[in-house]
């Protein structure tokens, strides 16, 4: 016969019922195929031919069936494969005649080996095909390499860690690794009694308790925006714009508003070419800072036009529409 195909292996999940498995290449022998049954708990057993199966279509280049005594249960599996001995079976015996079926059986055997050894090897962890060099993959022996961790070295070879120590991981967190317990590693963490009761809180409601959480609190942690936070600590339209701003150096500028001299943040949400500043100062000519997109537009090119209208008012005319921020300050 011919081997046309390069299945050597077939699996079925159980439902109680059924109990013909097909199997779909060839064999020499009943003892040809290895079944195993994975129960639901992912343990496996391989089962004995007569016991626990029988098996028809030996010889069939299609295959044949695996009958199960028992049916499979549901959530059990079962894998029938071609398992042959690595034996050159084959007797030539010198003048005698060469019969083709004995030959090609010779042959076939061969390739089922192959097939065999290929199946294996597919689900073996392998070298990536495009690595370059020589690398170290074999494993220490038995006692060198009890109890220890496997891990690979700075030239990616393999090799076993004595402890957690040895695990390519930062000395602190090898420290973490190593406790017995959830308890030392909280000590680890450096957790002290409140943060012991967060780590053992079940829900966030519980957590924020261990914090000291109280209504704002909670309502802070559980905002689903940055908007909706701002509100609930009571911010005005200086607190705005102050949590908006991007870098420390303009929230600074903006903490003088409050503790030098006089001072008057306008927020302009929309996009419009004309801000009108109604920034009661009584002084005509403030110095004025311009904020967009959480930069200040102050010596950049096309800076808008600036128009002191009275001593408590100015306008800022840009020559496209723009939102941001403009901050007076000046006066005593």
């Amino acid at each position: 016969m011919t081997i046309a195909t390069e299945t050597n292996k077939k699996t079925y999940n159980g439902d109680d019922n059924q109990k013909i498995f097909p199997y779909t290449f060839a064999i020499f022998d009943e003892d040809d195929l290895t079944v195993v049954l994975k129960s639901a708990a992912e343990v496996e057993t391989t089962l004995t031919l007569t016991t626990h199966y029988t098996v028809s279509g030996v010889n069939n280049p299609d295959g044949g069936n695996v009958t199960m005594i028992i049916a499979p249960a549901t959530g059990e599996t079962l894998t029938i494969r071609r398992v042959l001995q690595v034996l050159q079976t084959a007797d030539y015996v010198e003048n005698d005649p060469f019969l083709a079926e004995t030959h090609e059986d010779a042959l076939d055997r061969a390739t089922m080996i192959l097939q065999q050894l290929k199946e294996d090897v597919d689900r073996a962890i392998k070298i990536s095909v495009t690595d370059v060099g020589i690398f170290g993959t074999d494993l220490p022996s038995l006692e060198l390499r009890k109890s220890k961790y496997l891990a690979f070295d700075a030239s990616g070879n393999l090799i076993v860690a004595p402890d957690a120590i040895g695990v390519p991981v930062t000395t602190y967190i090898a420290t973490l690794l190593d406790d017995v317990n959830a308890a030392a590693a909280r000590g680890t963490l450096g957790s002290g009694t409140t943060g012991d009761a967060v780590f053992l809180s079940e829900t966030a409601a519980t957590a924020r308790t261990a914090l000291g959480s109280g209504t704002t609190g909670d309502d802070v942690y559980t905002a689903e925006t940055a908007a909706a936070i701002r509100t609930l600590l009571g911010s005005n339209t200086f607190g705005d714009a102050f949590f908006q701003l991007t870098t420390l150096a303009q929230a600074l500028t903006s903490l003088v508003l409050t503790t030098v001299g006089k001072g008057y943040l306008h927020s302009q949400a929309t996009e419009i070419t004309t801000w009108t500043v109604n920034h009661n100062l009584g002084f005509q000519y403030p110095n004025v800072e311009l904020i967009s997109a959480g930069k200040s537009l102050s010596g950049t090119y096309g800076q808008p036009v600036i128009e002191f209208v009275s001593e408590n008012q100015l306008t800022c005319t840009f020559t496209v529409g723009t939102s941001g921020f403009c901050k007076c300050t000046g006066g005593e």
